[in-house]
């Protein structure tokens, strides 16, 4: 479990984002064609270890997620993507398999239109932090 898992708990336990994205169209890595919008596909960018000289039971990691948000048009991405922020910024869930959780928003990346499909799309990143066991 990771930072990806961290984020999707909290995006499928929100009820305003599950509103507007229902929690199956919550995923982690790609969406394959044709899967119907709005939906939000959850990356891992980076993640760094907190390297110590003496390594203990558990290891610090801090995670960069990115939650994309696909959507029909712009102003149901934008919707979908300050809901998605709202659900995630400042929080700490419990995640199974890592320990002290804590989440929060570190800035939105560029939209942007797939022309072949017409999907709108929109990043918004997350800096995860918990620590491995």
């Amino acid at each position: 479990m990771g930072g990806c898992e961290a984020v999707r708990g909290l995006f499928a336990g929100d009820n305003a984002l599950t509103a507007l994205v229902p929690a199956e169209r919550i995923v982690i890595g790609d969406v394959p064609a044709g899967f119907p919008v709005p939906c939000i596909a959850l990356f891992s960018i980076s993640a760094v270890d907190r390297n110590t000289l003496k390594h203990g039971a558990v290891k610090r990691v801090t995670e960069r997620v990115q939650a994309t948000v696909m959507a029909p048009d712009s102003a149901v991405r934008q919707l979908v993507q300050r809901t998605a922020k709202k659900a995630a910024d400042g929080k700490m869930p419990t995640v199974e398999g890592i320990l002290h959780v804590t989440v929060h928003s570190i800035g939105a990346g560029a939209d942007g239109r797939d022309p072949e499909t017409g999907i709108h799309m929109g990043t918004q990143d997350f800096r995860v932090s918990y620590n491995e066991i």
